[in-house]
């Protein structure tokens, strides 16, 4: 939208369609390629201190740098009017993760690129199929690790 800003045509900003009527609400999942990763050694002697003290200085950004970028940049300066900024708000209360674009279970965008490199889409039940025990083994393995590190 900050591109945008400066055109002499009137634009606005919508959320996603929902799927359908009995979609209860919207739902945007955010870009894996927008977030960002702090590796911390595994034999590090400060692990507890360092994840509080990351967790701290996340919690304290969006409460801060967050709050005052989307509240001061992108509705007060680059929204064009109260409806875009109702909007911006439907779409930062509706944000969620998605897990493939996450942890790439199935691998989906090689599948999906593949298949689109291809020209047919003939492929793409059997291609995640062939992928399904592989990703079901990752997922398990992923709540083990969770369960793991969270003693649960």
């Amino acid at each position: 939208m900050i591109l945008y800003r400066d055109l002499d045509i009137d634009i606005g900003l919508l959320p996603m369609p929902k799927y359908d009527e009995t979609q209860e609400t919207y739902r945007h999942t955010f870009s894996n390629y927008w977030s960002s990763v702090i590796m911390i050694p595994r034999n590090t002697a400060t692990a507890d201190f360092t994840g509080h003290l990351l967790e701290a200085l996340q919690a304290e950004s969006y409460y801060s740098t967050t709050q005052a970028y989307y509240d001061v940049i992108l509705a007060g300066k680059v929204m064009r009017d109260r409806e875009s900024c109702d909007m911006l708000d439907i779409i930062r209360e509706t944000r969620t993760i998605d897990p493939e674009l996450a942890y790439s279970f199935l691998d989906a965008n090689s599948i999906y690129g593949s298949i689109l490199n291809s020209k047919s889409i003939d492929k793409l039940a059997s291609s995640i199929r062939s992928s399904t025990k592989k990703a079901e083994k990752m997922i398990q393995n992923l709540i083990k690790e969770y369960q793991k590190n969270t003693g649960d």
